[in-house]
C-alpha cells in the first residue's frame, strides 16, 4: 500500500519537524 506508507513518512517527518523545531507554526500539531 503505497499510499499508507506515503501517510505514514509524511507524518514521520510532520512529527519531526515540530520535535526539532518547537517554534513551528501550531496548526502542525493542533490541540
Amino acid at each position: 500500500d503505497f499510499l499508507g506508507m506515503n501517510g505514514n513518512y509524511a507524518a514521520g517527518v510532520l512529527e519531526g519537524l515540530v520535535h526539532f523545531h518547537p517554534e513551528t507554526p501550531h496548526w502542525f500539531k493542533p490541540d
